[in-house]
Protein backbone atom coordinates (compact mmCIF):
# COMPACT_ATOMS: atom_id res chain seq x y z
CA UNK A 1 0.00 0.00 0.00
CA UNK A 2 1.28 3.69 -0.64
CA UNK A 3 1.61 6.48 1.59
CA UNK A 4 -1.65 7.53 2.83
CA UNK A 5 -1.06 11.18 1.14
CA UNK A 6 -1.41 9.45 -2.21
CA UNK A 7 -5.06 7.86 -1.88
CA UNK A 8 -7.16 7.06 -4.83
CA UNK A 9 -10.39 9.22 -5.14
CA UNK A 10 -13.65 7.70 -5.89
CA UNK A 11 -14.31 7.35 -9.15
CA UNK A 12 -17.60 5.88 -9.84
CA UNK A 13 -20.78 7.00 -9.05
CA UNK A 14 -21.64 3.77 -6.58
CA UNK A 15 -17.99 4.57 -5.48
CA UNK A 16 -19.23 7.74 -4.28
CA UNK A 17 -22.56 6.24 -2.88
CA UNK A 18 -20.94 3.73 -0.92
CA UNK A 19 -18.83 6.18 0.74
CA UNK A 20 -21.71 7.97 1.66
CA UNK A 21 -23.59 5.04 2.97
CA UNK A 22 -20.39 3.88 4.93
CA UNK A 23 -19.89 7.02 6.20
CA UNK A 24 -23.69 7.00 7.69
CA UNK A 25 -23.41 3.47 8.92
CA UNK A 26 -20.45 4.96 10.94
CA UNK A 27 -22.24 7.47 12.48
CA UNK A 28 -25.23 5.19 13.57
CA UNK A 29 -22.81 2.91 14.85
CA UNK A 30 -21.20 5.07 17.27
CA UNK A 31 -25.01 5.95 18.31
CA UNK A 32 -25.68 2.37 18.62
CA UNK A 33 -22.36 2.10 20.78
CA UNK A 34 -23.51 4.70 23.76
CA UNK A 35 -26.54 2.44 24.90
CA UNK A 36 -24.80 -0.74 24.89
CA UNK A 37 -22.48 0.34 27.06
CA UNK A 38 -24.86 -0.12 29.76
CA UNK A 39 -25.50 -3.23 28.64
CA UNK A 40 -22.14 -4.68 27.43
CA UNK A 41 -18.99 -2.84 27.53
CA UNK A 42 -17.27 -5.36 25.25
CA UNK A 43 -19.91 -4.92 22.39
CA UNK A 44 -19.81 -0.99 23.04
CA UNK A 45 -16.15 -1.09 22.29
CA UNK A 46 -15.88 -3.65 19.79
CA UNK A 47 -18.69 -1.25 17.88
CA UNK A 48 -16.51 2.24 18.38
CA UNK A 49 -13.58 -0.24 16.92
CA UNK A 50 -15.28 -1.11 13.76
CA UNK A 51 -17.00 2.59 13.56
CA UNK A 52 -13.02 3.72 13.49
CA UNK A 53 -12.09 0.80 10.81
CA UNK A 54 -15.21 2.02 8.85
CA UNK A 55 -13.95 5.75 9.10
CA UNK A 56 -10.42 4.49 7.58
CA UNK A 57 -12.23 2.44 4.62
CA UNK A 58 -13.96 5.91 3.58
CA UNK A 59 -11.36 7.61 3.80
CA UNK A 60 -8.73 5.82 2.11
CA UNK A 61 -10.45 3.65 -0.22
CA UNK A 62 -9.42 0.79 1.39
CA UNK A 63 -10.55 -2.58 0.49
CA UNK A 64 -8.80 -4.61 3.49
CA UNK A 65 -10.20 -2.50 6.25
CA UNK A 66 -14.00 -3.21 4.22
CA UNK A 67 -13.18 -6.54 4.52
CA UNK A 68 -11.95 -6.30 8.63
CA UNK A 69 -14.92 -4.00 8.83
CA UNK A 70 -17.09 -6.75 7.70
CA UNK A 71 -15.54 -9.43 10.09
CA UNK A 72 -15.57 -7.32 12.71
CA UNK A 73 -19.60 -6.37 12.23
CA UNK A 74 -19.84 -10.47 11.75
CA UNK A 75 -18.58 -11.23 15.12
CA UNK A 76 -20.77 -8.11 16.91
CA UNK A 77 -23.88 -9.86 15.22
CA UNK A 78 -23.04 -13.19 16.71
CA UNK A 79 -22.20 -12.21 20.27
CA UNK A 80 -25.58 -10.72 19.73
CA UNK A 81 -27.04 -13.85 19.01
CA UNK A 82 -25.21 -15.09 22.20
CA UNK A 83 -26.69 -12.14 24.06
CA UNK A 84 -30.02 -13.44 23.83
CA UNK A 85 -29.21 -17.32 23.86
CA UNK A 86 -27.55 -16.57 27.58
CA UNK A 87 -31.47 -14.68 28.43
CA UNK A 88 -33.45 -17.51 27.55
CA UNK A 89 -30.59 -19.96 29.02
CA UNK A 90 -30.39 -17.84 32.25
CA UNK A 91 -34.00 -18.06 32.30
CA UNK A 92 -34.68 -13.82 32.57
CA UNK A 93 -37.48 -13.41 30.30
CA UNK A 94 -36.60 -9.27 29.84
CA UNK A 95 -40.41 -8.89 28.45
CA UNK A 96 -42.07 -9.42 31.50
CA UNK A 97 -40.58 -6.99 33.71
CA UNK A 98 -41.55 -3.49 31.95
CA UNK A 99 -38.96 -1.12 33.46
CA UNK A 100 -36.24 0.67 31.45
CA UNK A 101 -33.52 -1.42 31.62
CA UNK A 102 -34.81 -4.54 30.73
CA UNK A 103 -36.64 -2.59 27.93
CA UNK A 104 -32.80 -1.79 26.96
CA UNK A 105 -31.82 -5.51 26.95
CA UNK A 106 -34.54 -6.42 24.03
CA UNK A 107 -34.90 -3.27 22.16
CA UNK A 108 -31.18 -2.51 21.63
CA UNK A 109 -29.77 -6.09 20.62
CA UNK A 110 -33.02 -6.28 18.55
CA UNK A 111 -32.21 -3.09 16.28
CA UNK A 112 -28.46 -4.17 16.31
CA UNK A 113 -29.31 -7.37 14.42
CA UNK A 114 -30.70 -5.43 11.78
CA UNK A 115 -28.24 -2.55 11.92
CA UNK A 116 -25.41 -5.25 11.13
CA UNK A 117 -26.77 -7.09 8.94
CA UNK A 118 -27.21 -4.20 6.51
CA UNK A 119 -23.74 -3.37 7.46
CA UNK A 120 -21.98 -6.45 6.86
CA UNK A 121 -23.80 -6.28 2.98
CA UNK A 122 -22.57 -2.46 2.66
CA UNK A 123 -19.20 -3.30 3.63
CA UNK A 124 -19.11 -6.38 1.58
CA UNK A 125 -20.76 -4.18 -1.50
CA UNK A 126 -17.77 -1.24 -0.65
CA UNK A 127 -15.33 -4.17 -0.49
CA UNK A 128 -16.01 -5.25 -3.91
CA UNK A 129 -15.78 -1.44 -5.19
CA UNK A 130 -13.15 -0.06 -3.80
CA UNK A 131 -11.17 -3.81 -5.02
CA UNK A 132 -12.38 -2.58 -8.60
CA UNK A 133 -11.00 0.70 -8.22
CA UNK A 134 -7.85 -0.10 -7.53
CA UNK A 135 -7.57 -2.96 -10.21
CA UNK A 136 -8.75 -0.57 -12.94
CA UNK A 137 -5.72 1.98 -11.51
CA UNK A 138 -3.35 -1.08 -11.82
CA UNK A 139 -4.57 -2.00 -14.72
CA UNK A 140 -4.26 1.29 -16.03
CA UNK A 141 -0.50 1.86 -14.87
CA UNK A 142 0.26 -1.70 -16.12
CA UNK A 143 -0.23 -0.72 -19.66
CA UNK A 144 0.73 2.79 -19.43
CA UNK A 145 4.15 1.22 -18.30
CA UNK A 146 4.13 -1.75 -20.96
CA UNK A 147 3.29 1.14 -23.72
CA UNK A 148 5.98 2.97 -22.56
CA UNK A 149 8.53 0.01 -22.54
CA UNK A 150 7.69 -0.44 -25.86
CA UNK A 151 7.44 2.33 -27.25
CA UNK A 152 10.76 2.97 -25.68
CA UNK A 153 12.22 -0.45 -26.91
CA UNK A 154 10.64 0.25 -30.93
CA UNK A 155 12.26 3.84 -30.58
CA UNK A 156 15.75 2.94 -29.40
CA UNK A 157 15.67 -0.16 -31.94
CA UNK A 158 15.07 2.80 -34.74
CA UNK A 159 18.26 4.98 -33.17
CA UNK A 160 20.33 2.09 -33.20
CA UNK A 161 19.53 1.02 -37.19
CA UNK A 162 20.05 4.90 -37.88
CA UNK A 163 23.33 5.60 -35.85
CA UNK A 164 25.15 2.17 -35.82
CA UNK A 165 24.71 1.44 -39.41
CA UNK A 166 23.73 4.70 -41.04
CA UNK A 167 24.12 3.17 -44.56
CA UNK A 168 21.62 0.26 -43.55
CA UNK A 169 18.64 2.63 -42.52
CA UNK A 170 19.46 4.76 -45.64
CA UNK A 171 19.68 1.73 -48.09
CA UNK A 172 16.17 0.69 -46.46
CA UNK A 173 14.27 4.19 -47.68
CA UNK A 174 15.97 4.63 -50.98
CA UNK A 175 14.04 0.63 -51.74
CA UNK A 176 10.92 2.28 -50.60
CA UNK A 177 11.25 5.81 -52.94
CA UNK A 178 12.50 4.03 -56.10
CA UNK A 179 9.94 0.63 -55.62
CA UNK A 180 7.13 3.10 -55.39
CA UNK A 181 5.02 3.45 -58.65
CA UNK A 182 5.06 6.62 -60.60
CA UNK A 183 1.41 7.60 -60.44
CA UNK A 184 1.50 7.80 -56.86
Amino acid sequence: MECLEEQIPPTTHRARALCSILSKIKYLQIILAIPKAVISIPQALLDVLCALTTDLAVNQLNSCLCAITAFMNLCNLLMTFFFFGFLVQVGNDPLKAWNLSSLLRVVVPALSVIYYVVAIYCTAEAYREFKAIVYDTLKAETHASQTNSSNKRFFESILIKTFVDPITARSSVNDVVVNMPLGV
